[in-house]
């Protein structure tokens, strides 16, 4: 996918997954239940944020980030957020 969005130096925008509601037997699990951090997918990130010496962070990668780190944005019919580099919590291997 190619966002036509450049993010500011030092932030990326991410794509939020979205936890699973239901358990393989149906039960509903209540959102107050999941946790204050959250799983996204980076989708774009600064040109000048990839060539720094910050965590290298490559658009793709699974991040752990906080609940409410960032700024909501809707582009191109989808809702992404915009998360400082600093903000990111770590990166999931997968």
């Amino acid at each position: 996918m190619s966002l036509k969005f450049e993010p500011k130096a030092g932030c990326m925008v991410v794509q939020v997954q979205t936890p699973e509601e239901k358990t393989a037997s149906g039960v509903i699990i209540p959102m107050s239940t999941h946790s204050s951090q959250q799983t996204a997918k980076v989708v774009r990130m600064n040109r000048e944020s990839r060539t720094s010496t910050t965590p290298a962070y490559r658009e793709g990668d699974l991040v752990i980030i906080d609940y409410y780190n960032g700024k909501q944005l809707e582009l191109e019919g989808a809702q992404y957020v915009l998360v400082k580099i600093e903000d990111v919590l770590g990166r999931l291997e997968v």
